[in-house]
């Protein structure tokens, strides 16, 4: 009879998100702790992200609850951004694996190596990621892409889609954790881009908070006629219904999830999408012709793809309806992870 999988000790370097079910690394975390019965814990001391703390210390100040609860459990199993060897991992007495959700760049070497060359297994989501981290001397690698339940997606395509008949219609639905990330995640450059644009309308999507600084920006730009802000928990297959395109950008790949659910979600309707280089979706974008990767993250390159997409729309969405969603199912993650989660724990036995 095979033996139950190990329970994983699940620690999450960012405070959970104001909004239950509006953040997807802690979705993923949610969803690996109740199929294997596994415990989650913040290393972030604050509710509020935005709050500033050493990265070194996280997870100090529940150190007695952390060490308690993976007395209990078979294995750690660590969520962060970046490779990050917290100090932490050193006081641990079980194997661990470390998710490393957001995207990489090489010119950032990874700080606590040391720590980090310890653990069981070192993940990441998409060959880009593994590629720098074995270019850095990292060989207990492996990869897992997201799981993330799409059919309820996979059933709004339209087939064959036809064109454009009015406006093209964005949604962007990755909200700022803090003032800077408007910036940061390509917001002000969407906004931009709309007012560059009349044939474009944006939905954007918050997650209960900053609304008073999007309509700020918007007012400024006087294009309030064109863009609708939604704040708080929303009808996501309804939104990504009624959008003709998803959008998701930043200057900072490191602050996005390497495979952002809002654009898996649009792939799997069929809606086209807009990324920007740095982020590593942008190569399956490419190779998949399933939207447009832009440069730059201005107004003017985001009206431009924008433009191309609302020119091509037949195409690109053809493209999108290719997506085989089916290879981020959740069934296949949790599969993926609790043949790893056996393998680090069997190691750590012999």
């Amino acid at each position: 009879m095979t033996a139950p999988p190990p329970r994983p000790l699940l620690l999450a370097s960012a405070p959970p998100p104001l909004l239950a079910g509006t953040d997807a690394v802690f979705h993923e975390i949610e969803t690996l702790a109740e199929a294997f019965g596994g415990t989650v814990i913040s290393l972030h001391p604050f509710a509020d992200p935005a709050r500033r703390f050493p990265m070194a210390a996280m997870g100090l100040t529940k150190l007695p609850q952390i060490l308690g609860a993976a007395s209990r459990c078979d294995l750690v199993h660590v969520f962060n951004p970046a490779p990050y060897g917290f100090p932490l991992l050193r006081l641990l007495r079980k194997p661990v694996v470390y998710t490393v959700t957001a995207a990489l760049d090489a010119a950032t070497p990874p700080r606590g190596r040391a720590a980090l060359h310890r653990v069981g297994a070192l993940v990441t989501s998409n060959r880009h990621d593994e590629a720098i981290l074995a270019a850095a001397g990292f060989g207990n690698l492996r990869q897992i892409g997201p799981g993330h339940e799409l059919a309820q997606f996979a059933a709004l395509a339209r087939r064959p889609p036809g064109a454009i008949g009015g406006p093209l219609k964005l949604l962007s639905a990755s909200a700022p954790w803090n003032a800077a990330q408007f910036e940061i995640k390509g917001i002000d450059a969407l906004l931009d881009a709309v007012a560059l644009s009349p044939g474009l309308q944006l939905t954007l999507v918050l997650r209960g908070r900053f609304r008073d600084l999007a309509e700020a920006r918007i007012g400024a730009l006087g294009i309030a006629g064109r863009v609708s802000v939604l704040d708080g928990r929303q009808d996501m297959p309804a939104l990504v219904d009624a959008a003709d395109a998803l959008i998701l950008t930043t200057k900072r790949p490191e602050v996005l999830k390497a495979w952002p659910h809002s654009l898996l979600e649009g792939l799997a309707a069929g809606k086209p999408v807009i990324v920007s280089r740095s982020m590593p979706m942008a190569a399956f974008v490419s190779d998949h012709q399933c939207g447009v990767v832009v440069e730059t993250v201005d107004g003017p390159a985001i009206a431009a793809a924008a433009g191309e997409i609302a020119r091509r729309y037949p195409r690109y969405a053809g493209a999108a309806a290719s997506f085989v969603w089916q290879d981020f199912s959740v069934q296949r993650m949790l599969a993926e992870y609790e043949a790893l989660y056996r393998s680090v724990t069997g190691a750590a036995r012999r």
